[in-house]
Formats: C-alpha cells, structure tokens, sequence
C-alpha cells in the first residue's frame, strides 16, 4: 500500500513540475518581422534561415522589422594529400542583414568557418556538409534575433 501510495505522490508532482519547451512558438522578445527578402546566395542556407525566423513573422503590425539576407558559403582546399586530392577542406559561410525600422537601417554581418577532414563516403560527407550548413544557419538566426533584442 505503501509503495502505490508513493508512485501515485511521485506521479503527480513529477507531472505538474511546470516543463515548458525552451522554444516554443511564442514569441517573448516582441519582435515581429514584418518582411524577410533573401538578395542572392546558398540556397539551403538562405531557407533554413527563413524557416527559423518564421516564428517572428506577422503581418498584422505596421512596425515590424524588413530584413534583407544576403548568404555566401565557400568550401575550400586547405590540404592535399600525398595523391594530389583534397584531405582537408574549410567551410565559411557569412550572412549579411539589412533590418529597417521606422526608416531606421541596420548592418549586421555574421561570419562562421569550420575545417573539416575529408570523408571517403560522398553520401556521408554531403550529410555532414548539409548538418554544418543547419548549424551554421540556427547560429546566424540566434545572433541576428540577439541583436535585434539589444536595439529595441
């Protein structure tokens, strides 16, 4: 009896210990974008950029941020190996944003590198160049809301 009695008290304090996802869809900074246009660059990234700030995309307020991207990404040969093919490559990419406010306009640029060894599977290297491209774009969105937060 004893034993059920502490499974049930355990089961009911555990259940309402008041979790809530860190991101969840609401929008706590108060920051609305009004607009996102994408100039040119990598198209991957120029989407997973414009897929994480949806979450602070409306509409319906006049005075929301215009933001205008404008992406690079760069692979590049840092080392060959003794065959003369590439062993160690440098992935940079850099993002720059125009956020206009009540005619008020913005410069941010963000510039993230990364080398990497060279893997043998085209499959497997394609899947961890498409996984550095994910990251590199959740880090250009989290500074850009960052700062965005600090000018209000």
């Amino acid at each position: 009896m004893i034993k059920k009695f502490t499974f049930i008290l355990c089961f009911l304090f555990l259940t309402n210990c008041g979790f809530t996802p860190i991101h969840n869809s609401k929008n706590n900074l108060g920051i609305f974008i009004e607009s996102i246009d994408f100039q040119n660059g990598d198209r991957n990234i120029n989407i997973l950029i414009q897929n994480n700030l949806k979450r602070y995309q409306q509409t319906k307020f006049d005075n929301g941020y215009k933001i205008e991207a404008n992406t690079n990404y760069e692979k590049k040969i840092i080392a060959k190996d003794e065959t003369g093919a590439a062993s160690k490559y440098k992935l940079e990419a850099s993002v720059i944003f125009l956020v206009e406010k009540e005619n008020v306009i913005k410069k941010f640029k963000f510039v993230e590198t990364l080398s990497i060894d060279r893997i043998s599977d085209d499959f497997d290297s394609k899947q961890y160049e498409e996984t550095i491209k994910k990251n590199f774009a959740n880090k250009f969105t989290n500074d850009l809301i960052l700062k965005i937060s600090q000018i209000q």
